[in-house]
């Protein structure tokens, strides 16, 4: 029997084996690996043989980068293609922080990214670093292996890890099966954790979808503001009760002292001089006085007590009067 017919099945298998992604931790973040060969989890995903394919990488939304243009920039991609996948129709609109956006890239072998793969590719130190100097970050990215592609996985998206997540949550995300996203990333364990600000790759047959992706907050802010809102409500409700409570003793005393202070005060009522006047006019109008009385008070209208052809000055009970003659009969002495 020829023995390359036994070699050739244990070289092939050998060859997809190492050529699986593994999962990195929390090493990513480490920046004293003494590996420079950067084919370990530390630096980036190695190199499986295909040397570029299409993928996607999962970026959330911040204060600088929240519109397509961007962000687009930001990954030198094309904004249409960023736009077209993420089901947006505004690329100058402003989206919402820590939204999920997909971002289509071009993956050549090298290419998110670790502090170990950041000080390989720039001249700068790890606390180093100059105002305005430019500095190149390889994205990390992973071709799909030959067995990948005969399980009809066409892309692995790179997906950043946050505090909530967990690989249950992750795979129903994305409808992925458990299992597979445990096998793609060599997870010893169904149990192993994962650690955010890392990233795990997640094996799809199709294009992800834009209703996959998510607006993320953090529930411990989230909780925080709720205690703040709480505790604001309640000291707002005790201090305008307390508020209310004073109004109301200081209106009550305020009305008591009034009380006592005209209590047994006899209100003396006095008219103004125009209007008394007034009166005092109208009550001289409407007296009627017989004729006798005003023949008396004249003198019985003596030229003397003659002011004008009409108007005679005379005398009535002490009180000086003026008696106009408005009638036609003539009078006589």
């Amino acid at each position: 029997m020829n023995p390359f017919l036994f070699l050739f099945p244990f070289l092939f298998f050998t060859h997809e084996s190492v050529s699986q992604q593994t999962y990195s931790g929390n090493h990513i973040l480490e920046c004293n690996n003494s590996n420079k060969s950067e084919r370990t989890p530390e630096f980036l995903y190695t190199c499986n043989g295909i040397q570029s394919c299409s993928t996607f990488l999962i970026f959330k939304t911040q204060p600088l980068y929240n519109t397509i243009f961007t962000i687009s920039k930001l990954m030198s991609t094309d904004p249409t293609d960023v736009a077209r996948i993420n089901g947006i129709t505004d690329s100058a609109g402003i989206l919402p922080l820590n939204k999920e956006l997909i971002i289509p890239v071009t993956c050549s072998c090298s290419g998110l990214t670790t502090c170990d793969s950041l000080q390989k590719n720039n001249i700068y130190k790890e606390n180093d670093l100059q105002v305005g100097g430019k500095i190149r970050v390889p994205l990390r990215c992973a071709c799909p292996t030959n067995s990948q592609t005969m399980s009809r996985i066409r892309f692995l998206l790179t997906y950043s890890i946050t505090w909530e997540d967990s690989i249950k949550k992750i795979s129903k995300q994305f409808d992925v099966k458990f299992q597979d996203l445990v096998l793609e990333n060599r997870f010893c364990s169904v149990k192993d954790l994962i650690s955010p600000f890392t990233n795990l790759l997640v094996p799809l047959s199709t294009e992800p979808l834009s209703t996959q992706t998510r607006t993320f907050y953090r529930n411990r802010n989230r909780n925080q503001n709720l205690k703040l809102s709480k505790k604001g409500i309640m000291i707002g409700t005790i201090s305008g009760g307390f508020l209310a409570i004073l109004c109301g003793v200081f209106v009550i005393c305020l009305v008591s002292k009034r009380k006592r202070a005209n209590k047994g005060k006899i209100v003396k009522l006095e008219l103004p001089k125009d209007i008394q006047l007034g009166i005092f006019s109208v009550d001289q109008v409407l007296k009627v006085y017989k004729f006798e009385e005003l023949e008396e008070a004249t003198d019985g209208f003596t030229l003397e007590k003659r002011l004008s052809a009409s108007v005679y000055k005379g005398s009535i009970k002490g009180r000086k009067v003026a008696i106009k003659q408005t009638g036609t009969t003539r009078i006589k002495r």
